[in-house]
């Protein structure tokens, strides 16, 4: 396995990690608790900062994972933070999050 290969396959596990620890803490969470709970809402922040963070300039090898998408997640909790729409948040990690978790796997 070459350098290159081996750098995608650091990343792809680091971002597949992030996105199910997302997952992971809202497991069984109603969304009305998320809402309420801001150790929560931090933890699963830093997951989509992590995944943002993990940006390789390879994205064209693994173009079934939307790098874009994420990268922007990525943006608007860094910059936005108190202006950040926790139904925003909800949906990426219930509904925007599994596409890439599974894009992972392959």
């Amino acid at each position: 396995m070459s350098q290159t290969e081996l750098r995608l396959s650091d990343y792809l596990d680091h971002i597949r990690e992030a996105c199910q620890e997302a997952i992971d803490f809202t497991d069984g969470m109603k969304f009305e608790d998320f809402t309420l709970d801001i150790k929560n809402q931090r933890a699963v922040m830093m997951t989509f900062i992590m995944i943002g963070e993990e940006y390789p300039e390879f994205i064209a090898s693994r173009a079934d994972i939307p790098w874009i998408q994420m990268r922007g997640m990525r943006n608007r909790v860094a910059h936005g933070y108190f202006e950040l729409n926790l139904g925003t948040v909800w949906k990426s990690i219930h509904v925007e999050l599994p596409e890439p978790l599974a894009a992972f796997s392959k």
